[in-house]
């Protein structure tokens, strides 16, 4: 029996600060956007590549990442929170902006 070897969903990722947080942590993640699977596979390396290129590695055991306005697992697949978490986000908000513009 042959099965196809699953490959890693790739999930093109937006890193922002949250504008709160500008004065405490600086820098910008200025190659936007990146990729999931140069990063790896788990929000915990999302969190590890924020730290690493904002040279703030003293907070990375403090640091909590947010998607979609919910605190995020470090132990989840990126690929899974990209399904479960930001995409029905992207969807509600839309829904949201559709009807406030019906309403006006």
């Amino acid at each position: 029996l042959l099965c196809p070897q699953q490959r890693e969903r790739t999930v093109l990722m937006h890193i922002q600060k949250a504008a709160s947080q500008e004065e405490y942590i600086r820098g910008q993640m200025r190659k936007n956007p990146y990729v999931s699977t140069e990063i790896g596979p788990t929000v915990r390396h999302v969190r590890e590549k924020i730290c690493s290129d904002l040279n703030i590695r003293d907070a990375m055991e403090i640091m909590e990442l947010l998607v979609g306005d919910r605190i995020v697992g470090l132990d989840l697949p990126i690929s899974q929170v990209h399904e479960q978490v930001w995409v029905p986000f992207i969807v509600a908000r839309r829904e949201r902006l559709a009807e406030q513009a019906t309403a006006e």
